[in-house]
């Protein structure tokens, strides 16, 4: 096992940066390089714990006994592989509690593509708290984010904003027909591929 630390924005920090952050991850790897665990250190004090479950492990173990070295939130995180993209379930603890739990998607840049909270109760997605979000390197924008997307209750299309960090340069999308060609032809993507955002589903994820 070897241990790394990195900032916010996941950026590796050297000996002397370690010593003067007050808010890091302590990230522990196995041989392979893989994560195993990630601790959240805030303001200088142990946050939250991030363990990545593998098969071997049983869940119910690992949280009592993360539970007995700190009282603190803990996230136990599931992940496979769907068309090339990566989904983790997150399920969150307090207190050896089981509190709320999330899924989200990663494209293969390591970026979410979208980020969607359960209902504890009911097992049915949150969707006014869920976004989805596009990036592309090439645009030349203030960041990679070329858009993001809100959705209602239902699950249906609130507001697609084209180059949302962009502020005056920024602009709305709806579901029609002709916005989803214009976005398509402005991403340079399919139009199967921008239909995936015209929805609050988390599957399937898009493709060119």
């Amino acid at each position: 096992m070897k241990i790394k630390y990195f900032n916010e924005f996941n950026n590796e920090l050297t000996n002397n940066q370690i010593n003067n952050s007050i808010n890091y991850y302590k990230v522990y790897f196995d041989i392979d390089d893989n994560i195993l665990c990630k601790e959240y250190i805030k303001n200088g004090t142990l946050f939250s714990i991030h363990h990545f479950l593998n098969k071997n492990e049983n869940e119910n173990e690992i949280i009592d006994n993360l539970s007995l070295s700190a009282p603190v939130y803990i996230y136990i995180i599931t992940s496979e592989i769907i068309n090339g993209n990566r989904l983790e379930l997150y399920n969150i603890y307090k207190e050896n509690k089981l509190i709320r739990y999330s899924k989200k998607l990663y494209d293969h840049f390591e970026n979410v593509i979208c980020d969607i909270p359960y209902f504890l109760e009911t097992n049915t997605p949150d969707y006014v708290l869920t976004t989805k979000y596009y990036y592309d390197k090439e645009k030349e924008f203030v960041s990679d984010l070329v858009f993001r997307v809100s959705y209602d209750h239902d699950g249906s299309l609130l507001s697609l904003t084209y180059n949302p960090e962009g502020e005056q340069d920024s602009e709305g999308f709806g579901d029609t027909e002709e916005d989803i060609a214009e976005l398509a032809s402005l991403t340079g993507k399919s139009e199967n591929f921008i239909r995936y955002y015209m929805n609050a589903d988390i599957l399937p994820p898009p493709t060119n």
